[in-house]
């Protein structure tokens, strides 16, 4: 049996094989964040050459992760997880919870006061006004950046991302 086959536990439920209407993942992300200018993407999960990157149009909530599960449950369909999947969704938690109670966790982290402005040059690998470039390079330039500000090195050991499946996209 392969990881790809489908098994019929029960009679109960009629299988419905059909395919829900999908959207590129520029036109949802588009229509979550309306009024914001979307930048670059990344995609990891499936390089195949002209591959195109879809999602359901229509799901019951707008984290991905969450609509993943809700439709895999409701329509009996196959879900496919990696570790990542379940970390990421751990470290949003985790995030959400510290920004909204940032001054209880500030001295774990940090040890300025307030916001503080994070500035890197990225002059060198995006350019025009839609900013095309590498990406990935200037997302990672970020990461670097702030992992001077973090004072406790366990702690972001803690929260980071590290399995097999980890890619570096995935691992910020």
């Amino acid at each position: 049996m392969t990881s790809h086959s489908t098994q019929i536990l029960t009679n109960k439920v009629k299988l419905d094989n059909k395919l829900e209407p999908h959207i590129s993942i520029e036109d949802k992300i588009s229509r979550i964040f309306k009024n914001s200018k979307i930048y670059a993407l990344s995609f990891n999960y499936d390089d195949a050459a002209g591959s195109k990157k879809t999602v359901l149009e229509d799901t019951n909530c707008t984290n991905g992760f969450a609509a993943a599960v809700f439709h895999a449950y409701n329509y009996h369909k196959h879900l496919r997880l990696s570790p990542d999947d379940i970390w990421l969704t751990v470290a949003q938690g985790v995030s959400h919870h510290i920004n909204k109670y940032s001054e209880k966790f500030r001295d774990r982290f940090v040890k300025h006061k307030g916001k503080k402005e994070i500035n890197i040059f990225v002059g060198d690998i995006l350019s025009g006004t839609t900013l095309e470039g590498d990406w990935k390079e200037a997302v990672n330039r970020l990461v670097m950046k702030t992992d001077e500000y973090v004072e406790n090195i366990e702690l972001k050991e803690l929260l980071e991302c590290d399995f097999s499946t980890t890619t570096s996209s995935s691992l910020t």
